[in-house]
């Protein structure tokens, strides 16, 4: 639900990739809200789930946006290095923090 969703982004923006004891963790956390005392707890697997769903919602939209913003480049000059053009490294940090500010739009739960 909604009131779950921004604390799993909150902890995926700490680690995208938690081990069995975070993933723990979170499980408990949540099931401890108050949306579910009315509704079926989650299990670790919910939670595994969600943050595999996540990352490859990020990757896909960071692809994107990579593709979209290397259209509008400009060509290599002697003054502009072309490593740091070429630097898919560099593009990608910069969509994934991107990304995890703005994963407001389209929740995988």
């Amino acid at each position: 639900p909604a009131s779950e969703v921004p604390k799993l982004e909150q902890w995926f923006a700490i680690e995208t990739h938690p081990d069995h004891i975070l993933i723990e963790r979170i499980c408990h956390e949540l099931n401890e809200g108050d949306y579910r005392t009315k509704f079926p707890k989650l299990e670790s697997k919910h939670i595994r789930l969600w943050f595999k769903n996540h990352r490859a919602k990020v990757k896909r939209i960071c692809r994107i946006n990579t593709t979209d913003t290397s259209l509008t480049l400009p060509l290599p000059t002697p003054t502009t290095p072309t490593n740091d053009l070429n630097n898919k490294n560099s593009n990608n940090q910069e969509c994934v923090t991107n990304e995890q500010v703005n994963i407001d739009d389209d929740i995988d739960t």
